[in-house]
């Protein structure tokens, strides 16, 4: 069922592991599911607000007064901090997901992913130099997405395959950052075979900007680490925002098995 959501997936004891966006986890564990973090792929917020320059739109105050689209889920929580933050008086036009309404000039700007959506645009004829991009991480809301979870019964009671389960899924990464082309063509053929569109530009798009998200190079070394900055950061976006009445603890949220101990 593909309208299940992780969360209730994880809950209903359907899959050991799951992936969320961080600020979805922390929502989930501040409101009594005991949902934890293994390992945090994401190091650096891929969400962004483009626009289009002939709707007049180069700087953030010109989003005023224009139709803003954001994606109905979790995933808004962080937009919707970025608009209150910066007081932008936007008209919110809630959509279900893809970029089609952007692209029919039914929204004038949209809240999307970099390695995804952003690629996309692109490749449907709109030229970068004809877009204005806001990227969320330089203003003071870098909140990064993707880390790996499971319940916390799970880990308490066998920590040894979490361990494993983590261990190798970053040693599978590693690999894709290091092997980008055999990478693409093992899942060329996974997607073929279950009869999935495959498009190898796209894909490369995406693999390269995940290693920079995942592996910045300010940052070598962190893969997986969620610092706790970073969950900080957004649990108290969260908190401002009203989406948490409390930020559970760091200590009870994240389980450091990396080997890092760039946590801080």
């Amino acid at each position: 069922d593909t309208n299940r959501s992780s969360t209730d997936v994880l809950a209903k004891g359907d899959a050991d592991f799951i992936t969320l966006f961080l600020s979805t986890a922390i929502k989930a564990k501040a409101n009594g599911m005991p949902v934890v973090n293994l390992a945090q792929l994401s190091q650096r917020s891929a969400l962004i607000f483009i626009a289009k320059k002939d709707k007049g739109i180069t700087k953030l105050e010109d989003l005023n007064g224009k139709r803003i689209g954001l994606w109905k889920s979790d995933f808004h929580d962080i937009p919707l901090a970025f608009i209150k933050k910066h007081d932008l008086k936007v008209n919110i036009i809630p959509i279900s997901g893809g970029i089609n309404l952007f692209l029919w000039d039914g929204v004038d700007a949209l809240a999307l992913m970099w390695y995804n959506e952003y690629h996309t645009i692109q490749s449907s004829g709109i030229d970068e130099n004809e877009l204005t991009s806001f990227f969320i991480s330089d203003y003071g809301l870098n909140v990064p997405e993707d880390g790996i979870y499971c319940q916390e019964k799970l880990w308490t009671e066998n920590p040894d395959l979490c361990r494993r389960f983590i261990t190798a899924s970053l040693d599978g990464w590693k690999y894709a950052f290091k092997n980008q082309d055999s990478t693409l063509q093992i899942v060329s053929k996974i997607m073929k075979d279950a009869h999935q569109p495959f498009n190898m530009a796209h894909q490369s798009w995406m693999l390269k900007k995940i290693k920079e998200l995942s592996m910045p190079s300010s940052e070598k070394g962190s893969l997986g680490v969620l610092k706790q900055t970073d969950y900080y950061t957004a649990a108290d976006i969260l908190k401002e925002n009203g989406a948490i009445k409390e930020i559970p603890r760091y200590e009870d949220f994240y389980h450091n098995i990396t080997g890092s101990s760039d946590v801080k």
